[in-house]
């Protein structure tokens, strides 16, 4: 399709289109929102219009960059901004405490050493070595990937079926790949034991929700099962297509697969997670008054789950979880977007930094950053084939960390460090993202499972073509009583002693 000057400017524009100008290079299709009166342009992208007013400048709102306005008003605009107005309600609920699940865990650790190349390089072969220390396996990209064991379990959700269940009630989860995904994860929450009981009332929590559609699979797939279920739905955004209309809306259809959404207490949290309080949450919760306030010894299971939890996403999550620790009986996190965590916030600090530094390499933000960024360059692949992806919801996770401002990261890339290495760029990639998850392994391990009181497995839990974003921390209580052993091979602890 040809373009002007500008790359979000296309010639072609389809025949009859009424909508905005602009076409949006990384979704390969024009912008879709009304255009401004008197313009070719929606107000997200008046920037581009030649014949605007160009005595005023427009600049991205200080609040959300997400929208552009005048310079000379953003003093008055930022006292009406929607981004504000939904921050002081949010800062007025009885659950939100100003960054309570920020700061991540462990020490926190500045390199003095800047790193040059043949530094960088060393780093690239010191996380190599480790992940077989870790993992086993060997130092090619297919022992690598395959180091971490494939246990997919969608099959038997698959087979009574789910995709018949959630086609009758006309359920859009994103497509076949998601109801794959969806399928494993709810496949190794049965394996675990965590939705064996039909005597407790199951509490759900769904981190990071997005739509919130795994959410609404798993509590339907359980209340099915003739167990009294809530679901919570934390996620800081708006989200189009959300499953609170079908939790809403639901009329019970006879499908060979049991699922029931009638009976689900539901409630929506729009929050960063960063700011959640889940001991508040879950004692204020509609099903429970002043008398019957979740406590410390309560019968009731409490099941967490999280898929696709972007970046730093996953160890907010995980941070959250601490003060509840005692209550949860079983966690699921599906990973990814390991180029965007964050040193500040990793819950894995101690447990990384004592796995891979030695006395001629320490490793700190510096080297963390390095990881991070490397991490990002196995999903940078091509778009999967024969997706029918109704909503493209994983295509967000197939992206690099973004353009990195930092001169040291460009300089150092993976594709210069992983020169020489028989892994090549996706091994290294592979390894960083593995590491970076066994941080977070060891915290549920150590921290929330108190070293003892949980069974933890990290796994592939759908295979690479289905999402490269396909590791699974799963930690559940040892009272459980799993199916089977399930996982064959499991990572090496390197933190007793931390």
């Amino acid at each position: 399709m040809p373009k002007n000057d500008d790359s979000n400017i296309v010639s072609d524009l389809p025949e009859d289109w009424e909508r905005c100008h602009a076409f949006m290079e990384k979704k390969k299709r024009f912008c879709r929102q009304q255009r401004a009166s008197d313009s070719s342009y929606c107000g997200n992208h008046q920037h581009l219009a030649t014949t605007i007013n160009t005595k005023r400048k427009r600049v991205p709102c200080p609040l959300d960059s997400s929208h552009l306005v005048f310079e000379d008003s953003i003093e008055k605009h930022v006292l009406v901004c929607p981004k504000a107005t939904k921050q002081k309600d949010q800062e007025r609920q009885f659950f939100y405490q100003s960054n309570i699940n920020a700061g991540g865990h462990g020490m926190l650790v500045e390199s003095a050493r800047s790193i040059d190349l043949t530094r960088a390089k060393r780093l690239a072969q010191r996380i190599v070595s480790v992940h077989v220390q870790i993992f086993g396996g060997g130092t090619s990209f297919a022992g690598i990937n395959e180091a971490t064991e494939l246990l997919d379990l969608s099959e038997p959700e698959m087979t009574k079926g789910l995709p018949e269940a959630i086609a009758v009630h006309r359920i859009r989860s994103g497509g076949y790949r998601h109801v794959l995904q969806q399928a494993s994860l709810l496949g190794h929450l049965r394996r675990i034991g965590a939705y064996q009981t039909t005597t407790k009332r199951r509490r759900l929590i769904e981190l990071g929700a997005g739509r919130g559609m795994s959410g609404l699979i798993m509590a339907a797939a359980s209340s099915g099962s003739g167990v009294t279920t809530d679901l919570i739905l934390v996620e800081r955004s708006g989200s189009r297509g959300k499953a609170d209309k079908i939790l809403r809306t639901f009329t019970t259809k006879e499908t060979t697969y049991p699922f029931d959404l009638k009976s689900v207490s539901w409630k929506r949290v729009q929050c960063d997670i960063a700011h959640v309080d889940l001991v508040s949450l879950l004692n204020h919760h509609p099903r429970y008054n002043d008398a019957h306030q979740m406590s410390e010894d309560s019968t009731d299971e409490l099941v967490v789950v999280a898929k696709h939890l972007c970046g730093v996403g996953s160890d907010l999550a995980l941070k959250s979880l601490y003060p509840i620790r005692s209550r949860v009986t079983a966690c699921i996190f599906a990973t990814c977007c390991h180029g965007v965590c964050s040193w500040n916030g990793y819950v894995g600090r101690d447990y990384l930094r004592k796995a891979v530094q030695t006395e001629e390499l320490p490793f700190g933000e510096a080297e963390f950053d390095l990881v991070r960024k490397w991490a990002g360059a196995v999903v940078m692949e091509p778009t999967i084939d024969g997706s029918d992806d109704d909503e493209g919801d994983d295509n967000r996770h197939y992206t690099s960390p973004g353009n990195d401002k930092n001169d040291l990261l460009k300089s150092v890339s993976i594709t210069a460090v992983a020169d020489g290495l028989d892994c090549g760029t996706r091994g290294l990639s592979r390894a960083c993202q593995r590491l970076i998850d066994y941080g977070r392994r060891e915290y549920i391990h150590q921290i929330l499972g108190n070293a003892s009181d949980l069974n933890v497995e990290m796994l592939r839990y759908t295979p690479d073509e289905i999402t490269p974003q396909n590791t699974a921390l799963i930690g559940y209580r040892k009272s459980l009583s799993p199916l089977s052993s399930g996982v064959k091979r499991t990572a090496n602890s390197m933190s007793e002693s931390i």
